[in-house]
């Protein structure tokens, strides 16, 4: 294996799909360290073996492949996930929980290809960022001491200051990070930058929408228990239901939902 190889996981049910899906990615020149039939079991492989991506399968038995890149998102910022399915249904859920890429049964070698290109410009946005703090550590590491995010800018890296970001949102199967004079496309998933940003200033709001909490200037009582952040560049970011409690503190508000402007 040289330097460069990509390494997969395949978790699958299916052993035809997943002996398919090995095949396909051998002839790709990838790496396939180990296949799983069930989340238990693709965990145990990710936690052991560190692969650059894993080929995820929808429908699993148990915990589903959705909710097993939810669990996989807490600890692991690092592997990339592509989902594989027959299911067309999920693909919006999947890109909000940053899939880089969603692959329909039985998957062309071209389509193949184009996501692993995916995954390459991504590891090589990770590596740069590395290279730029000298730090070889996972992205969970790379907080300490480093200011500034670099971000690819047509012909040029641009190195955006924290302070700038207001937000990072996952939006037709893309990252984009938002200051305050431009939107930049960016090869992070919003879990990576989850891990790179300062958490004590930088909040995960909702599954698609990172927020820098010093640029949320009202709270927003929708109706129906829903709620959104006005930020300072006059767009909102929904708050998901699950993630309020935890927003509430880090915001130090504490009042009835009445006390909330309606819009």
């Amino acid at each position: 294996m040289t330097p460069n190889t990509l390494t997969a996981l395949v978790v699958d049910d299916e052993p035809l799909a997943r002996a398919y899906l090995k095949r396909q990615l051998e002839l790709q020149s990838i790496q396939v360290l180990g296949e799983a039939e069930n989340a238990a079991e693709a965990m145990q492989l990710v936690k052991s073996l560190g692969p650059d991506v894993l080929f995820l399968d929808i429908r699993l038995p148990g915990l589903s492949g959705i909710d097993f890149a939810k669990s996989l998102q807490q600890f692991d910022a690092a592997t990339q996930i592509i989902f594989v399915t027959a299911h067309a249904q999920y693909a919006l859920d999947a890109f909000n929980h940053d899939a880089i890429d969603y692959l329909m049964k039985p998957v062309p070698p071209q389509r193949l290809a184009a996501a692993l290109a995916r995954v390459r410009e991504r590891l090589a946005a990770l590596n740069a960022h590395r290279r730029l703090n000298g730090d070889d550590a996972r992205p969970a590491e790379l907080r300490a001491g480093n200011q500034r995010l670099p971000i690819r800018d047509e012909y040029a890296i641009r190195l955006v200051s924290f302070d700038e970001i207001i937000y990072a949102t996952a939006r037709d199967r893309s990252i984009f990070v938002a200051t305050e004079t431009k939107k930049y496309r960016s090869d992070y998933t919003l879990t990576q930058l989850e891990a790179i940003l300062p958490r004590d200033r930088f909040f995960r709001i909702h599954s698609a929408w990172l927020v820098n909490l010093d640029r949320v200037e009202q709270v927003c009582f929708l109706g129906n228990h829903s709620y959104a952040a006005l930020l300072t560049n006059n767009e909102q970011a929904p708050i998901s239901r699950y993630r309020w409690a935890r927003l509430k503190q880090r915001l130090g508000i504490d009042v009835n939902e009445a006390g909330y402007r309606e819009v």
